[in-house]
């Protein structure tokens, strides 16, 4: 989603019980609105859970966002419900000549390669580029599909410089076999809003 919009979606739910339930939710990420409707739900029948998250410019990339249900004022499990949206730049207002006037991350190379390695080792990758656009590059967010992972901060980089991207990866919990760990930046570009980078390789 883009930064300055909404996203809603719609789930259906069911009451099992004899009686009516009547849903409220606390400790609602900011940024996130839950709703059921009709509610409360009459017993045996089934309702409509409306949540809609709106985007902020405190939050770039993957963020989740959380809920935790209760029926007649009492939690319900021990797991709260959880959505999860992306967010990047919007840059819908922007004439053509502007987006050829943003930044341009150009990478030496997209992917790195770590070959074959133990469970457990950690992993240092270095990604290379050029802002070969014509105003500065900031990363607002760097995520991974692999929960240990992490990226040193990247500064911002001017018309013409390099920078670097500095991933590290801890291989502990992998499965054995092939391994593909998907970094993706969040930047400030119109022509590259979001970039991805690959570490791939294999565990033993």
């Amino acid at each position: 989603m883009d930064q300055g919009s909404q996203r809603s979606d719609k789930i259906f739910i069911a009451n099992f019980s004899s009686s009516p339930a009547n849903v409220t939710f606390k400790d609602v990420t900011d940024g996130l609105k839950v709703s059921v409707s009709p509610n409360p739900i009459p017993a045996g029948s089934t309702a409509t859970l409306t949540y809609t998250i709106s985007s902020s410019r405190q939050k770039w990339g993957k963020n989740w966002y959380y809920a935790t249900p209760m029926i007649g004022g009492k939690v319900q499990g021990s797991t709260p419900i959880s959505f999860w949206a992306f967010t990047k730049e919007d840059f819908s207002d922007m004439t053509q000549e502007e987006r050829n006037k943003g930044a341009q991350p150009v990478f030496d190379s997209s992917n790195y390669t770590f070959n074959v390695v133990k469970a457990g080792t950690k992993i240092d990758a270095v990604f290379n580029f050029t802002n070969r656009g014509k105003s500065d590059l900031h990363v607002y967010k760097v995520d991974a599909d692999w929960d240990a992972t992490t990226a040193d901060p990247v500064k911002d980089v001017k018309p013409g410089q390099k920078g670097t991207v500095t991933v590290h990866l801890d291989t502990k919990g992998m499965p054995k076999g092939e391994a593909l760990v998907i970094v993706t930046l969040t930047t400030n570009s119109p022509l590259r809003p979001i970039v991805n980078l690959f570490l791939t390789g294999a565990i033993e």
